[in-house]
């Protein structure tokens, strides 16, 4: 993975922000914004015990009741501050559910996008493929069991220390907040709910114009396979299961299984019906992860991947693109990891779009770096 330095990520922000690469202490990886404007708040500071840090004098104690007579002039202000604090920090709302090991890269607007390493377990040759099943025994029609095979895109250290190549997905689904603030230059959206309703060719476009602000703005941040820089894209749909199944991190029953989790579906997944969804889109990241630490992979939106429809997964007629995963109008039996759906592309002279339909983004890299790996 390529090493960071804060001098390779140093540019100043519309509201006079820098950037710094930083570490916190849960193990993320993450691009964090300090401020390098002065502040003039009419707020004092408050200790966690509700005092404050201002001293009306030299020698003075700091005294709790600073803020009594704004609050009594100003009503609203004290309702505002009020609500401010209990507001969850930007971060914590792009990661609900921060874990060691997660990715984080930035985007405009002061958002971010959150991704976990997906490792192959097969060591670090060149081409070094997994073999492993996707679909089901018994499936049905299209979603019969077939043996495929995946490669990776970087070559990383592992946890046992060991060289082994990696691809990195998307922690999350991507939320209207992050695609409106790619799409929508200088908007912003407080929703942390997935990204519904648009088009792959939308899709196709929040991609390559958030590659190019990466390039442009933070192209250090990206890991890099023998030197060249990764970019974002749709998984393919083995990628995707693969990562659905638990990856490599998954014992082999659970990878194996209908619902990979080691517990109720209703923990995990939001379908349709009382005990889950009741029939409404939920904000991202709410119920528990799978083994790799990736979030709504079977439920909330159907997820958009980038290959195209063949009943057979790689040979026959091809269609339109796939789609995997289910929705929070899926009913529980219809909550899978096999499942697939062919999408066209267009419906009735218009680009396809779905109120269930989402996606998330990986990052890959390309695989002839140069002529001696050809």
């Amino acid at each position: 993975m390529s090493e960071w330095r804060n001098r390779n990520y140093h540019r100043k922000g519309t509201m006079g922000e820098t950037r710094e690469k930083a570490s916190s202490a849960n193990g993320c990886e993450r691009w964090e914004r300090k401020s390098t404007q002065r502040t003039n708040s009419v707020w004092p500071k408050l200790s966690p015990q509700g005092d404050t840090n201002q001293q009306t004098g030299k020698g003075a104690k700091p005294t709790n009741r600073a803020l009594a007579p704004l609050g009594r002039r100003f009503p609203w202000m004290l309702l505002l501050f009020c609500l401010l604090e209990a507001m969850p920090l930007r971060s914590e709302a792009h990661n609900p559910r921060p874990t060691a090991g997660d990715f984080v890269l930035p985007m405009p607007n002061g958002e971010e996008m959150v991704f976990r390493r997906v490792f192959l377990d097969k060591g670090a040759d060149l081409f070094a493929i997994r073999i492993f099943q996707v679909g089901e025994e018994k499936g049905v029609l299209g979603e019969e069991s077939v043996k495929v095979g995946l490669g990776g895109e970087f070559l990383e250290k592992n946890s046992h220390g060991a060289l082994d190549w990696v691809y990195y997905l998307g922690k999350y689904e991507v939320t209207e907040g992050q695609y409106l603030a790619i799409m929508g230059p200088g908007s912003r959206s407080p929703s942390q709910k997935p990204a519904a309703g648009h088009s792959w060719f939308e899709v196709q476009e929040f991609l390559h114009r958030y590659n190019l602000w990466l390039f442009e703005n933070a192209a250090s941040a990206l890991p890099k396979n023998d030197g060249v820089t990764g970019f974002l894209r749709l998984p393919t749909e083995v990628e995707w299961e693969f990562a659905a199944r638990g990856g490599s991190t998954a014992p082999k029953e659970l990878f194996k299984k209908k619902h990979p989790y080691a517990g109720a579906l209703e923990r995990f997944e939001w379908f349709s019906g009382p005990r889950s969804s009741g029939n409404k889109l939920k904000r991202a990241g709410l119920r528990k992860p799978n083994p790799l630490g990736l979030h709504d992979m079977l439920g909330n939106v159907q997820e958009m991947t980038g290959s195209l429809y063949q009943v057979e997964y790689y040979q026959g007629s091809v269609g339109g693109f796939v789609a995997r995963g289910g929705h929070y109008l899926s009913p529980r039996s219809e909550i899978r990891v096999a499942r697939r759906v062919e999408i066209p592309f267009y419906q009735e002279g218009r680009p396809s779009k779905d109120k269930t339909m989402g996606f998330r983004v990986m990052v890959a890299s390309t695989i002839h770096t140069s002529p001696q790996r050809r």
